[in-house]
């Protein structure tokens, strides 16, 4: 008895489904299969861009954090005896770096919107365009995170460099 409802359920879905939709269109699949793969890059563009954003986030919050910390650490030792010109000068060179860093995020933002943008059009030329150049927006963007996370650096020898002063009271 199972068997013969399940090769009448068979039979009824056979004749209602119509025909056209067993039938290849290639024009149509192919066109369609381009489209959803520029709209699966999509989907990983979003994730990659939700990605950078949250780790960009992260990252300017703690500069900003250790610029804050510096700079009330350099006002309480220009009240001292130590000599903090040099953590001065450097701290407007790593105020410096922060800003290219924010510029090359909003850079990087902008043309990977843009990217993000034209990757489901059928243009596939503009879209790589648009793709490449939001790719190396990322790699400056990167180079100057890097150079920011260096540069951290010579303001803790800094911080040595006062450590070490003697200062007689």
């Amino acid at each position: 008895m199972k068997k013969f409802s399940f090769l009448l359920i068979c039979v009824a879905i056979i004749f209602c489904v119509p025909f056209s939709a067993f039938a290849v269109n290639s024009s149509s699949s192919s066109s369609n299969s381009s489209l959803s793969k520029g709209c699966a890059v999509e989907t990983k563009l979003t994730a990659k861009l939700s990605q950078i954003s949250s780790t960009r986030a992260r990252q300017g919050q703690k500069y900003t954090e250790i610029r804050t910390n510096l700079t009330k650490f350099s006002l309480k030792l220009s009240k001292s005896d130590y000599d903090s010109s040099k953590l001065n000068a450097d701290l407007k060179v790593f105020n410096t770096k922060i800003n290219e860093y924010n510029k090359a995020y909003a850079d990087f933002n902008a043309a990977a919107v843009v990217a993000k943008s034209s990757v489901c059009l059928t243009n596939k030329a503009a879209a790589k365009i648009n793709l490449v150049a939001a790719r190396d927006k990322l790699t400056v963007l990167q180079t100057k995170s890097k150079e920011l996370h260096d540069y951290i650096s010579v303001l803790k020898s800094d911080l040595n460099e006062i450590k070490n002063q003697n200062i007689e009271k």
